[in-house]
């Protein structure tokens, strides 16, 4: 008998293995797709990406805010936003210490103006996404919220898609020795 084939029949047979342990399958019942986006920019979805830290002026990032020069920020989260009919994305880079009010404030700053507000949003549930502030902007713009659950059976994983793009590009730029920061506009 082979060493894998032991270890298998051990965790087989442990109880507390059984109760403990994972499944990656998804849940059984019946899937709920989402419906059909009626125009462009109007569903979204959204996610958060985590990547390698990068340290940056804020000077360099935010052009338009003014700052003291010696003021570094590190960026270690990209914020993907996807348009569910067409599949453009939207990328903003944010710091670990994003918080709800900066999310709904960077969404009303750099995608409002360019598409005004969406009638529909699809998130992970993301404690930012779930909070009562950004649950609460949502409702003020007449956006309707659809959560996803972890396993995401109702969601077309379109952020999980722009998610798996990126990551190759930022681990090749690690590699090569550039930051991700920088290939964004190529990206996007």
């Amino acid at each position: 008998m082979s060493f894998s084939t032991l270890v298998k029949d051990y965790v087989n047979s442990c109880d507390t293995c059984q109760r403990t342990k994972y499944s990656n399958k998804p849940p059984v019942g019946l899937v709920t797709p989402l419906h059909v986006p009626i125009r462009l920019m109007s569903n979204l979805s959204m996610d958060f990406l985590k990547l390698a830290p990068v340290f940056i002026k804020c000077s360099v990032l935010y052009t338009n805010i003014p700052f003291d020069e010696d003021h570094i920020v590190r960026i270690s989260r990209l914020r993907t936003i996807v348009d569910r009919q067409s599949g453009f994305k939207f990328l903003i880079p944010v710091s670990d210490n994003f918080t709800a009010e900066q999310c709904t404030a960077t969404f009303d700053i750099f995608i409002a103006p360019t598409i005004g507000y969406p009638l529909c949003l699809v998130f992970d549930c993301d404690t930012i996404f779930t909070s009562f502030h950004f649950m609460d902007w949502a409702a003020r713009k007449g956006i309707k919220l659809e959560p996803s659950t972890s396993y995401h059976p109702q969601a077309d994983c379109q952020t999980e898609i722009v998610n798996k793009e990126i990551l190759p590009v930022a681990r090749a730029c690690k590699a090569e020795g550039d930051e991700w920061l920088q290939k964004i506009p190529e990206i996007q």
